[in-house]
């Protein structure tokens, strides 16, 4: 019962002294926070996340090398996804999208039992960093481990939107409500879809309006709602849900949405307003700067 006593007090130290590095790394105090992680490298429990979290601090530095060497350390736990995420990040600061890629591709050699998981990160990544076809291919892959994960077909879905395959869009997000018809996010991306890149706005609109059933406050849910009330015409409609998803999740897309409304309306003042304050927010936003564009010279 010693033994044991000794051993829980231990582990509760190693908990608190990590939980102690974290708040000093949320307080900017990094250098204060590097020597509590580095006492918990000889604890193979906490190994990881003092890797890890050594890896953020180092990037946080601008110390390259270091941050890849640590990350590099990663082996256990979901931590290793999280730390070839990272790796990933600091190869396209290096304008290097190819080693991203490897880094991925060298961590489901080593880590077999996450290949999985990998390979459902590298499509996210990629999906995220403006990489939709290296996207496709990798959930094409981890596919044929599970032809009906959620998560991949949502995935590929969104990379084929973004490269206009519309119908293999389509596809996807149906087979997702086909196993789960309230699926409010499945909902909203083909309502959406086929509000914006099609005709279809009335069918559109039924999808919506039951994605909009299930997640009544969802930002990006009003945004659709009343961007296909604008594409059938309703304006007047349209602002409210747009002026809702706004306050709630101010975003440079939302913004281009409701100041084109608002255009519409001939409140071309609050329209210019209101995209001021989303380029603020993401100021390389392109939806924004091709909204004006457009409405302004038409």
């Amino acid at each position: 019962m010693l033994i044991e006593a000794a051993v829980s007090k231990e582990s509760r130290r190693g908990q608190d002294q990590l939980t102690w590095a974290l708040l000093l790394m949320q307080a900017e105090r990094l250098d204060e926070a590097e020597p509590v992680l580095k006492t918990l490298l000889g604890r193979e429990e906490f190994r990881a996340n003092a890797y890890y979290h050594l890896g953020e601090i180092a990037k946080a530095q601008g110390e390259t090398e270091l941050a890849i060497d640590r990350f590099l350390r990663v082996e256990q736990s979901e931590l290793i996804i999280d730390a070839r995420r990272q790796l990933a990040l600091l190869a396209l600061e290096q304008h290097d999208p190819e080693q991203a890629n490897r880094w991925f591709a060298e961590a489901r050699l080593l880590f077999p039992s996450f290949a999985q998981d990998l390979l459902v990160a590298e499509a996210q990544f990629s999906l995220a960093h403006d990489a939709p076809e290296q996207a496709v291919v990798i959930a094409n892959e981890a596919l044929t481990n599970d032809p009906n994960d959620r998560q991949l077909l949502y995935i590929r879905a969104l990379a084929n939107e973004q490269m206009d395959r519309i119908t293999d869009t389509e596809i996807d997000l149906r087979r997702i409500l086909e196993a789960n018809p309230e699926d409010a996010d499945a909902l909203n991306a083909l309502g959406y879809t086929l509000a914006d890149r099609t005709d279809r706005h009335e069918e559109a609109y039924a999808l919506i309006r039951q994605a909009l059933d299930h997640a009544p406050e969802a930002p990006h849910i009003l945004d659709s709602m009343g961007w296909v009330l604008y594409k059938l015409g309703r304006l007047n409609e349209a602002v409210p849900y747009l002026e809702k998803a706004w306050s709630l999740m101010p975003d440079h897309e939302i913004a281009a949405h409701l100041g084109e409304v608002l255009w519409a309306l001939g409140r071309t003042k609050e329209a210019e307003k209101i995209w001021q304050a989303g380029y603020e927010l993401t100021p390389e936003s392109d939806i924004i700067t091709a909204t004006m564009s457009r409405l302004k010279n038409s």
